[in-house]
């Protein structure tokens, strides 16, 4: 028959109660009695939590009302432990989308900068071309001139 025996002095560490209250989870743990239901993995936690937290833990208030606390408590810390779980394909998953996007802005950047490109050329063509009309119209001017010019001298030597 196996004993439980615990030693604590009058003012124990809050590592010392939570060793104690390991051990005595331990030793229901094996055992078919009540109290094995009652120092489960859950409780153990919380009770270990509250003494970290140099908050004492009131088993009866739980029982008569902080259950939800208790119980929200635990899924948050579940949802915490599924997080880290996940945090390398969450890591992962965002460096390829990371990858993704830069891959993505570059040819944005690539065909912005062809289209500039094109842009200019174009515009150095309508630059040209500007000049180009210049001259014609110079050209036109000149023609239209020398054609009067050439009116007035025909219309000069039919009036002769």
């Amino acid at each position: 028959m196996a004993e439980l025996r615990i030693k604590l002095n009058d003012s124990p560490s809050k590592a010392e109660e939570i060793e104690a209250l390991e051990k005595i989870q331990k030793f229901f743990s094996n055992k078919d009695t009540y109290l094995k239901g009652l120092f489960t993995d859950d409780l153990v936690s919380w009770v270990s939590i509250k003494i970290k937290d140099d908050i004492g833990p009131d088993l009866y208030g739980w029982l008569s009302g902080e259950t939800a606390d208790f119980n929200n408590a635990f899924i948050e810390r579940d949802e915490a432990r599924e997080h880290l779980r996940n945090k390398d394909a969450t890591i992962a998953e965002l460096q390829s989308a990371n990858e993704i996007l830069a891959e993505k802005s570059q040819e944005q950047r690539n065909t912005i900068q062809l289209l500039n490109d094109e842009c200019t050329m174009i515009r150095t063509e309508m630059y040209d071309m500007t000049e180009d009309n210049d001259k014609r119209r110079q050209e036109v001017v000149e023609l239209k001139a020398k054609l009067y010019d050439l009116m007035t001298q025909r219309k000069e030597k039919e009036d002769v």
